[in-house]
């Protein structure tokens, strides 16, 4: 039968590798150039209402 603290080392571990393997997939992700929300838009046109007016 395993003891407390083996069983409370195993999950420290496990829960270290979700963590770094986690962190490496958010980071890989984060280096590709994200999309405009709208791309049919055209991002020099002026807008179609002022709010100042």
């Amino acid at each position: 039968m395993l003891s407390f603290l083996e069983i409370a080392g195993c999950s420290f571990v496990g829960f270290l590798y979700i963590a770094i393997l986690a962190t490496a997939v958010t980071r890989k992700t984060r280096r590709r150039p994200t999309q405009p929300a709208h791309p049919e838009t055209e991002t020099d046109s002026p807008p179609e209402f002022d709010r100042a007016a």
